[in-house]
């Protein structure tokens, strides 16, 4: 399971070129495709949720966090 945490959509599926083997960064905004937590690490197996089940972390940044994490 692979995803673009900048593009994708939290509830929706992914976008299936995201999923071929050779796939390794997102066709539509150029960032590296993600397939375990950005927080703990472990794999991301299912979408259907926003969160990872190990740690809690989203999957996507709000635009909130990005904003401050960039004015830092």
């Amino acid at each position: 399971m692979k995803f673009c945490p900048h593009c994708w959509t939290p509830g929706t599926g992914v976008e299936e070129i995201w999923l071929l083997p050779r796939s390794q960064f997102c066709f539509l905004c150029g960032n590296g495709l993600r397939n375990s937590c950005a927080q703990c690490n472990e794999p991301i197996t299912s979408l259907k949720f926003r969160f990872c089940p190990y740690c809690g972390f989203p999957y996507k940044a709000s635009k909130d966090s990005e904003s401050q994490s960039h004015s830092r």
